[in-house]
């Protein structure tokens, strides 16, 4: 799944776009959030815990704001399982074009939570 994600959905040029303007994008293999997770001398641990008590087998996709607030996830196996409709202009293929979109609605979910705190 996630070697999947990799080679398509992250491969396109408006997917890597987006990811390097407007987000922090990193992997985090479960067993090491665990650890950190457990270990509370560990600065995030908090929020080490918060991802762990969301994860969902075998990858779980999280947009979440600096403080660990999760705004949206998406499990790779739903994800793959997405209508491959017809692909729009800007996108290679639809796994592309679908990650972008998820990529979108976590900004405006993430804008709407910001709003409400300001």
């Amino acid at each position: 799944s996630a070697r999947t994600l990799r080679e398509s959905a992250l491969q396109g040029p408006a997917v890597t776009r987006l990811l390097q303007q407007r987000f922090v994008s990193s992997w985090s293999i479960m067993a090491d959030l665990k650890v950190h997770a457990a270990d509370s001398s560990m600065r995030h641990s908090s929020l080490a815990q918060l991802f762990v008590d969301v994860y969902e087998f075998p990858v779980l996709m999280i947009v979440a704001l600096s403080d660990g607030t999760i705004v949206h996830k998406m499990n790779a196996n739903d994800f793959l399982d997405m209508e491959m409709s017809s692909v729009n202009i800007g996108f290679s293929d639809p796994a592309s074009q679908n990650y972008y979109k998820f990529l979108m609605d976590g900004i405006e979910k993430a804008e709407a939570v910001l709003k409400q705190l300001h």
